[in-house]
């Protein structure tokens, strides 16, 4: 059983938060620093079952390749990520939100995202939405735009 808070403080290791498996979790209030990946998931062909992600009042920042990295190859399974008021900052070569291959989904409200190599990659498929109210500037690059979605 997954706890429905995970408290992370995961400092110079290679990720925060990181799940190849289906799954249910919830970082909430989480520093996700100086890693390889702050926080990310990985999916397979023919996996199944899919991962919900929701990151809240987090930081993932400094780390080598992203903050947010979600990878899939065709035929895995959903990997979708809800983040909110989080700062994804000052992060390397996949920079700040990272969504990429099929069936890979991060949406994005109240969040800032900034000083990345990249502030939104979005590759293969991937796919990156933001409700409109985030800071996305001020990287090296700032990537596409997410296309807005409605706040429900």
């Amino acid at each position: 059983m997954i706890p429905p808070s995970l408290a992370i403080s995961a400092v110079s290791s290679a990720f925060g938060l990181i799940s190849s498996v289906a799954s249910a979790a919830t970082s909430n209030g989480s520093d996700a620093t100086s890693n390889t990946t702050g926080t990310g998931a990985t999916g397979s062909t023919g996996s199944t079952g899919g991962m919900n992600i929701t990151v809240v009042n987090s930081n993932v920042s400094g780390n080598t390749n992203s903050g947010i990295s979600l990878f899939n190859t065709a035929g895995g399974a959903a990997i979708n990520v809800m983040v909110d008021r989080v700062a994804a900052s000052n992060n390397g070569a996949n920079g700040g939100l990272r969504a990429d291959g099929p069936n890979t989904l991060i949406r994005v409200g109240n969040s800032t995202v900034s000083g990345n190599t990249t502030g939104t990659a979005i590759n293969n498929g991937g796919v990156i939405q933001s409700y409109g109210n985030n800071e996305i500037n001020g990287n090296t690059s700032d990537g596409p735009n997410p296309p807005v979605i409605a706040l429900k």
